[in-house]
């Protein structure tokens, strides 16, 4: 059995400049949804993280999926405007 990496394969795995800059990216979306209320904090974390769908975030939090996908659209929205003021603030 050979445990050697083949060098086609060793093209294909982040380097360890990419896995900063993940890493790093990861944090400042963690720090973003922090800052976000309650109301979309939650509903965006069961969503992406947790990976539910509209109806099964709906059950969980019992509220309506019209209310699930309202908070959806503005947490997204606001959690981009987040991120692009810590980019901003970082290039400073």
């Amino acid at each position: 059995m050979n445990d050697r990496v083949q060098p086609d394969q060793a093209d294909s795995l982040p380097g360890p400049e990419e896995r900063t800059q993940t890493a790093d990216e990861g944090l400042a979306v963690a720090k973003a949804i922090g800052q976000l209320g309650d109301e979309y904090r939650v509903v965006l974390i069961l969503r992406f993280y947790g990976g539910l769908s509209l109806q099964e975030i709906s059950e969980t939090l019992m509220i309506p999926v019209g209310t699930v996908k309202s908070r959806l659209s503005v947490g997204t929205q606001r959690l981009r405007a987040l991120l692009i003021r810590l980019k901003e603030g970082a290039e400073r």
